[in-house]
């Protein structure tokens, strides 16, 4: 049985050490259909040359299935402002369900504005070809 999670969203900034972001199990619009994962993008604003960000990457294809690693993300400059970092992976082929968690720390005034999964539908097996 599938599990249903309340949230309220509260837009007041806050400080942490441990910052964890998990999205929505998503199947792009079709329980049938396969994917191909290509990579992610994710947008963020520091507002502060001393703010700083560590953030490692995981995703998963199944509800309760097991998180694999992808990417690390951090801060590396003194600049602050909007950035944008697009990581291409070799494509998880066959997927159904895709979701992405974000782990890390956060020093400072760091707004996550967007996270964009890039896919591309393989096949739909509730569509056949047999006759």
């Amino acid at each position: 049985m599938a599990s249903i999670h309340y949230r309220k969203w509260n837009d007041t900034p806050s400080l942490t050490n441990s910052f964890t972001l998990v999205t929505k199990l998503q199947n792009f619009g079709s329980n049938y259909s396969k994917k191909s994962i290509l990579g992610y993008i994710f947008n963020l604003t520091d507002t502060a040359s001393t703010d700083n960000y560590f953030f490692k990457i995981y995703y998963r294809t199944a509800e309760g299935g097991g998180w694999i690693y992808i990417n690390t993300i951090r801060k590396n400059t003194g600049a602050f402002g909007p950035r944008r970092f697009k990581h291409i992976f070799g494509p998880i082929k066959n997927a159904v369900n895709f979701q992405l968690k974000i782990v890390g720390k956060t020093e400072g005034d760091i707004s996550i504005n967007d996270v964009t999964v890039m896919y591309r539908k393989v096949r739909d097996i509730s569509e056949s070809d047999l006759s």
